[in-house]
């Protein structure tokens, strides 16, 4: 009897479309807006494909990568606001950064080129009291989100901040933020996933920040 073995083929090479070196990005404090990543679809025979875009500022050998998982698709929309953050405490009104996609099939991975493109922060440009005068927690973004979704805040004063996700039972998911950190605007990302690092399910979470004397809470739905 001939026995046939099923070989899994990888994903087959691709490159990014956009943005590219000839693209200037323009980021700022004041907005919070997406920026979308396009480049060529991989196929593979086989099986469904998950790319990862990962996006990296090199500041003269400080690396900043951020990782934006588990794509199904040849494009993905990104939050300039962490950037915007990011580039202002640096002090950077214009830089380049680099990127690169990833395609996974579960046994094979395959790389594109390496893009680059350049992010001009207005926010060095524009007179501003960077510190607020205020505390606040804002809305997620984006919502409903999946996996990554951002929360922004902000601190009038140096604080320690707690910042909790909740399911809506009131059981404690994930101990996000728990330090003290310096005035400023600033934001941190979730991932859906619990204090043990496993994914969680789908639905409504509550996340709270604790700061000082301030305290609010707000929902965010997670969508699979």
């Amino acid at each position: 009897m001939l026995t046939i073995n099923p070989v899994n083929d990888p994903p087959q090479e691709f490159n990014f479309i956009y943005p590219t070196i000839e693209d200037t990005i323009s980021i700022s404090l004041e907005t919070d807006y997406a920026t979308s990543f396009h480049w060529e679809t991989s196929n593979d025979v086989d099986s469904d494909v998950i790319y990862e875009l990962s996006v990296t500022l090199d500041y003269f050998n400080d690396i900043y990568t951020t990782n934006y998982e588990n794509i199904t698709d040849s494009s993905t929309d990104i939050s300039i606001y962490e950037w915007a953050i990011l580039m202002t405490n640096l002090n950077l009104p214009r830089w380049t950064l680099d990127y690169v996609v990833t395609a996974a099939d579960g046994e094979y991975t395959i790389q594109s080129e390496a893009g680059q493109f350049v992010f001009q922060n207005t926010s060095l440009s524009i007179t501003r009291q960077l510190d607020p005068l205020s505390y606040k927690l804002y809305q997620n973004h984006p919502n409903p989100f999946n996996p990554i979704t951002s929360l922004r805040y902000d601190l009038p004063e140096d604080a320690l901040v707690n910042i909790t996700i909740y399911d809506m039972k009131g059981r404690i998911i994930n101990n996000l933020v728990s330090s003290k950190q310096s005035s400023g605007l600033n934001s941190v990302q979730w991932n859906a996933t619990d204090n043990a690092g496993q994914p969680v399910s789908a639905g409504v979470y509550l996340y709270q920040i604790e700061a000082g004397n301030f305290s609010n809470t707000k929902k965010m739905l997670f969508l699979k």
